[in-house]
């Protein structure tokens, strides 16, 4: 027998983890951008980027061990509603002077698909005990 509700260790665990992955985020692209230069990092540092975000966030999400599809779908929201809520107020207010262009990027995009949809996909496949 399982338990499908969230419980407060599980909850914190999750807006830790959330955290952690928008700052593994964010500095991994400031890093990119500094040692590639903004154009090659458009370029290539996308792809580079994204790739290594899916072998972040997998481990992540497998280590909350979800056991059911409503777990990993509010998991994959908390996820999405807290980089997008820092992606907000860190990167578009505080560096881009309130430009939202940074939204309509296949990378940005991309990332919110991915916190979105591995929990979700992690927590299908997980059979409970």
């Amino acid at each position: 027998m399982y338990n499908d509700d969230m419980s407060y260790g599980l909850m914190l665990k999750c807006a830790v983890y959330g955290l952690a992955l928008w700052l593994i985020y964010f500095f991994a692209s400031l890093f990119l951008i500094k040692s590639l230069g903004a154009f090659e990092y458009s370029i290539l540092g996308e792809g580079i980027i994204l790739i290594a975000f899916v072998f972040i966030v997998w481990p992540f999400s497998a280590d909350l061990k979800l056991v059911s599809l409503s777990q990993g779908f509010l998991v994959g929201l908390g996820w999405l509603f807290l980089n997008l809520t820092l992606d907000y107020f860190v990167i578009v207010v505080s560096l881009n002077k309130g430009d939202l262009g940074y939204f309509g990027s296949h990378l940005i995009i991309g990332k919110y698909l991915l916190l979105l949809s591995l929990p979700l996909l992690l927590s299908s496949r997980r059979k409970p005990s």
